[in-house]
């Protein structure tokens, strides 16, 4: 059986995941990319979603790269297609493309969330809510008038 301390420290590593995994998903979200060709040759994405004008067939494409006016790069696995394929896409057939861009407000809004969160928390176990001070455990309250000198 573990210890108090010990499942206190599990429990804590459980919340530091959780908070980490919150503010990496927080920090990205793929959207649209207005103009496809200044994109990737600025920013160098590592994936990137792709529909094709002529079959409006969306393809993830991994290790994107401009050759000329082509997209070059690799399509990951999908249910029908089981294998990465080379794919070479002219950007005159791209009718959208979307990539992982920052999200500054939804970072912000997590942020701010758990900020509340972890107040919200610290002056329940702290103290700061309820009536008078926190007692530990095993303690006896104390039951001093206003005007009285105590020794609790």
């Amino acid at each position: 059986m573990r210890s108090a301390k010990a499942q206190q420290i599990g429990a804590y590593g459980l919340a530091s995941g959780v908070v980490l995994a919150s503010l990496t998903a927080a920090c990205t979200a793929v959207s649209s990319v207005p103009k496809p060709l200044s994109y990737l040759e600025v920013q160098q994405p590592t994936e990137v979603w792709v529909i094709r004008k002529h079959n409006d067939t969306t393809y993830r494409i991994s290790q994107p790269r401009l050759q000329g006016d082509t997209l070059i790069g690799f399509s990951l696995p999908t249910e029908t297609s089981p294998m990465a394929l080379y794919q070479e896409i002219p950007l005159t057939d791209v009718r959208q493309m979307r990539a992982k861009q920052s999200a500054p407000i939804r970072t912000a809004a997590v942020l701010v969330g758990l900020g509340t969160v972890s107040y919200v928390v610290y002056s329940q176990l702290v103290g700061g809510g309820g009536n008078g001070p926190k007692q530990g455990p095993g303690q006896i309250p104390c039951d001093c008038d206003f005007d009285e000198v105590c020794a609790c």
